[in-house]
């Protein structure tokens, strides 16, 4: 058996910090029936994709295309309804059950890690001092702590310099040399020393305890620094570290938390199932893209026509997962983990490795990693359902976004085919809006008029950026935080629906 530690399911995994946290009395923008869209997610569903030159600044004009757009969205979806065989399909219903999930431990890792953290006051306002410095530095890893107390030791009464410790440790070699940037290290013990306290050139900082029985000296040898011009300035960098800090203390919270959630979980592998799983799993991830979606639209099915696949290694993809379907993968405690149920659970949780550029003679390692991972978002998971976080509005908002925006793809495309036939793949995109959908929309609106409301002085507070983005979040099985921008409309009327009623 091949086992590992439950240590390792404590690796944090850093969301992305893309959305404001979920509110249960989020201002409502617009209400079509029992379904409406929040000042927030107007927002992000206009700010964290690329939006159509037609609707792309902040005028009054645009904003209402937006709204126009994201409006429209809700009424495709309630022309497709809730039970149509696409929205219901096995494939569309682990889609979304992923994506509550998702959520649901986003709002897990907020209440046990994000919300504890303090920031001492002082310590923010030093890191705000020096977060404009691109450190050069030189270092090395003096290795366990004894070693590292015999060269600090010398280093520190002047018996040896700080290149000489090198030479101490047996490496005579050229020390490594590096950039650090506050935004772009990872390990918060090195950027507390650098950022987080009165640093000199030619300074030796250390040891310093980056991992568990590892230390490592740092030279401060220059830094090129970009200064803090006006009181804006300031307060954007204040803003931008203090939320950097937060996401990264909060790093310790959760980690403590999954090691809690995790305890006495570890998992075995069984050697020679899990080889024969990656010997079919590793050539499928080696794929090119065509061949990929092709696998993609069959995957773990029975039969699978893969006729079109370029290379006959790969024909038989599906028939050899069948064969070993059954077979026991690994195990976790006592809970006994198949082949069919790491698939089960990959249709609702993909694989997610570390590594972003596999390679073959390391894809098992990487895949014992991604499959860890993957157990471990299982039982924190579960963790979350026992909360009760699957009734958090935040949560059902968000399935719901994916649910209607899934359901107006269904519906947009059946409406297109119906009247324009496969014609419509060559038409020109401002032709099918012109010609089809924004009529269509307009019939839309006037069918459901009565459902609608819209809260006119909340679209006027909105500010949008005219800055083109397309976020994606690091670390999860789904990367992008909303779905892509509805093309559906260039209308900026508001002549439809009712004046949405606040207090």
């Amino acid at each position: 058996m091949l086992k590992k530690s439950a240590c390792l399911f404590g690796c944090f995994i850093l969301l992305f910090f893309c959305s404001k946290e979920p509110q249960n009395n989020e201002l409502i923008l617009a209400r079509i029936g029992d379904k409406n869209i929040s000042v927030n997610e107007f927002i992000r569903r206009a700010e964290y994709v690329v939006r159509p030159s037609y609707c792309n600044s902040n005028s009054r004009v645009h904003k209402k295309i937006v709204l126009n757009s994201l409006i429209a969205e809700k009424l495709f979806s309630i022309e497709a309804g809730d039970t149509n065989t696409f929205i219901k399909s096995e494939r569309v219903q682990a889609f979304l059950r992923g994506r509550k999930e998702q959520a649901m431990r986003y709002l897990q890792f907020l209440d046990n890690a994000y919300k504890k953290v303090e920031i001492d006051s002082l310590k923010l306002e030093q890191f705000i001092r020096n977060a404009g410095r691109t450190y050069m530095v030189e270092y090395y890893n003096a290795g366990d702590r004894q070693t590292a107390s015999v060269i600090d030791k010398a280093i520190r009464s002047g018996e040896m310099s700080f290149e000489q410790g090198l030479s101490n440790l047996g490496l005579f070699s050229e020390i490594p040399a590096r950039e650090i940037k506050l935004e772009k290290t990872e390990n918060l013990k090195i950027l507390d020393a650098l950022y987080g306290d009165v640093v000199e050139k030619n300074q030796v900082i250390g040891p310093i305890n980056t991992a568990a029985d590892e230390y490592i000296f740092i030279k401060v040898k220059d830094w090129q620094n970009t200064p803090l011009i006006t009181q804006r300035d300031y307060t954007l960098r204040e803003n931008q570290v203090s939320q950097l800090l937060k996401e990264k203390l909060s790093k310790n919270f959760y980690d403590s938390f999954i090691v809690s959630v995790m305890a006495g979980k570890n998992i075995e592998f069984s050697r020679e199932t899990f080889l024969q799983f990656t010997q079919i799993l590793g050539p499928y991830y080696f794929l090119s893209d065509e061949e990929k979606e092709i696998l993609r639209k069959n995957r773990f099915e029975e039969t699978a026509d893969n006729d079109n696949l370029k290379r006959p290694s790969f024909e038989n993809f599906n028939e050899a997962l069948q064969e070993i379907r059954e077979q026991s993968l690994f195990k976790v405690g006592e809970d006994v983990w198949k082949v069919a149920d790491l698939i089960e659970a990959v249709s609702s949780h993909p694989l997610v490795f570390r590594e972003r550029r596999l390679e073959p003679k390391n894809f098992g390692k990487e895949l014992q990693m991604a499959i860890m991972d993957l157990v471990r978002d299982v039982y924190l998971t579960r963790n979350a359902y026992k909360e009760g976080y699957d009734k958090a509005v935040g949560v059902q908002r968000e399935v719901m976004m994916w649910m209607d925006n899934y359901n107006y793809l269904y519906e947009k495309e059946k409406f297109l085919r119906s009247v324009a036939g496969d014609s419509v793949d060559n038409m020109d995109p401002s032709v099918v809006l012109d010609k089809y959908l924004n009529p269509h929309v307009d019939t839309l609106q006037k069918k459901y008029s009565d459902l609608v409301e819209i809260n006119l002085a909340a679209l006027d507070s909105v500010r949008l950026t005219r800055i083109d983005m397309s976020v994606t979040q690091e670390n999860v099985p789904y990367a992008k935080p909303v779905p892509g921008f509805p093309v559906v409309t260039t209308d900026f009327r508001l002549d439809y629906g009712n004046k949405m009623k606040t207090n």
